[in-house]
């Protein structure tokens, strides 16, 4: 069973990066869909739920080697590399060449390049023949170019913009299928039973953080898919790919 969730947000966020702020909203009708058979026989509430979230964008896991990443952006020998670093953000470059080899990598900077590289792979205009010329492209990828880039929907025009970061960062990007995130232990509040059917959680808010999810226009939240593996007995919280 799924059904689609709304992002929240207390609205006492004075700092945009006060992630405690943050969380899901349900509809007051899907509550059951937290009324496992589990729940039911033991006739309580649900407590507690295991929450797995899934993204086709870049998160802190996505990288695999920072201080690798970090030097290849700074050199920019490649006409591939030099059409990322164009589509970078002025803060993001700004940080990047304020950094050193070798010296430790705080995590403002790590979330500004996850910022940045989500910037880029939501864009349609991207993928540039000539920048890319020399690119090793999987099959997927050459699948997607042949058969028209405007076919394609949100997901998967994230997907194919993160092939490219794959060819042009080998072992410092890990591929996209195999990004797995942490499981985490979520307390389901006594009001959401009653009058406020969010919940809430910190690490809810750093996926927004690290997603370009923490605003959105009034009245206009994100909207996600929640779907409860009864096999595994955990709830997946993920993009809808819409566009």
């Amino acid at each position: 069973m799924q059904i689609v969730v709304k992002s929240w947000t207390n609205g006492k966020v004075e700092v945009e990066d006060n992630t405690k702020a943050y969380g899901i909203k349900v509809s007051k009708s899907d509550r059951k869909f937290f009324r496992t058979p589990e729940d039911k026989e033991e006739g309580e509430e649900k407590k507690r739920i295991k929450l797995k979230i899934v993204s086709s964008l870049f998160t802190m896991d996505s990288i695999l080697d920072w201080q690798l990443l970090l030097t290849s952006l700074k050199d920019n020998r490649t006409t591939s590399s030099e059409r990322i670093w164009c589509f970078l953000n002025k803060q993001c470059k700004e940080q990047i060449g304020n950094w050193t080899s070798g010296d430790q990598i705080d995590e403002s900077l790590k979330h500004s390049i996850i910022k940045g590289f989500n910037e880029i792979i939501d864009k349609k205009d991207f993928y540039d023949s000539g920048a890319f010329k020399e690119l090793e492209m999987p099959e997927e990828g050459k699948k997607s170019l042949k058969e028209g880039l405007e076919k394609l929907n949100k997901s998967d025009l994230q997907k194919f913009n993160w092939l490219i970061f794959e060819s042009v960062y080998p072992q410092k990007i890990a591929k996209n299928q195999k990004i797995d995130n942490n499981i985490l232990d979520i307390e389901i509040r006594d009001s959401f039973w009653k009058k406020c059917p969010e919940i809430r959680n910190k690490e809810i808010g750093i996926w927004f953080k690290e997603n370009n999810k923490l605003t959105w226009k009034k009245g206009k939240p994100h909207e996600f898919n929640l779907t409860y593996d009864t096999n595994k007995k955990l709830y997946i919280l993920e993009d809808r790919g819409t566009a």
